[in-house]
């Protein structure tokens, strides 16, 4: 059997995300005033929703999906919101650049002479009695799960080495549930898809039905329906919820669209 070949999330949706942006603004602009604002900004949250989507079944992260009727409610318009860009992973070193920092300062030397000067003021100083009473923790204090969980995943990043044999390696694929069960089978853990034909994947054109023939909301569509068809990080239900989404989403501005000519 032939490798498969390996799809990058980043080419499957950059250039489909920059047209659905271009398509949202091209039929927000024709509704105009303050409505035309909320519904880009609507529209822009929607496909980031389904870029972030794309991106977390693209590297194999499990999480539940969000309901798709609540992504927008109680959104403000903010003009501001960047777009997270798909497949690519922010590193540490950017983030240091972002708030300021151009480089790190060099770590004190084991054993060196600044090292030992500073130690020794330390145990030699005197408690100056500003803190008297101890520190107790604040039940009512939020805790910060998720940076916990950004912390511990850097730490396992920077003390997880190079497997030295066979073993380490499937010790490794197996705490990432990499390891494949045999005989081997390209399409495991996607038993609810082997009912699915392929052509529910990819033939999405027979949902347009019920959209414009023609204007802005066509154009969209046709857009969203092409990123839909090439995305193969997700199913086929997933996807008519997505087109299920938009249609109704229209229905509900089709007197605010057909006053502004949009259809």
């Amino acid at each position: 059997m032939p490798k498969p070949e390996i799809v990058d999330a980043n080419d499957v949706s950059k250039d489909l995300n920059e047209r659905l942006l271009q398509a949202a603004k091209a039929l927000s602009s024709k509704i105009g005033g303050e409505e035309a604002k909320k519904t880009e900004s609507e529209l822009v949250k929607m496909i980031q929703t389904n870029a972030e989507e794309t991106i977390n079944n693209a590297l194999g992260i499990k999480k539940s999906l969000p309901d798709l009727s609540k992504v927008i409610s109680g959104m403000s318009v903010d003009k501001k919101e960047k777009l997270i860009e798909p497949g690519r992973l922010v590193r540490s070193s950017e983030v240091d650049m972002d708030v300021g920092y151009k480089r790190k300062p060099p770590e004190l030397m084991r054993g060196s002479i600044t090292e030992g000067k500073v130690k020794g003021f330390m145990e030699r100083g005197q408690p100056l009695g500003i803190f008297s009473q101890k520190m107790t923790p604040n039940p009512d204090e939020p805790k910060l799960e998720t940076w916990d969980e950004l912390a511990r995943h850097e730490l396992q990043t920077l003390i997880t080495h190079t497997p030295e044999n066979a073993y380490e390696e499937m010790i490794a694929w197996t705490e990432k549930g990499k390891l494949w069960q045999y005989p081997i089978d390209n399409e495991a853990g996607l038993d609810e898809e082997r009912k699915v034909p392929f052509y529910e994947h990819v033939l999405l054109d027979e949902h347009l039905e019920g959209f414009p023939d023609k204007g802005p909301v066509r154009d969209f569509m046709e857009v969203m329906i092409i990123g839909l068809s090439k995305n193969p990080f997700m199913t086929a239900s997933r996807k008519r919820e997505y087109i299920d989404w938009f249609r109704q989403y229209f229905k509900d501005k089709e007197s605010l669209i057909k006053a502004s000519t949009a259809l």
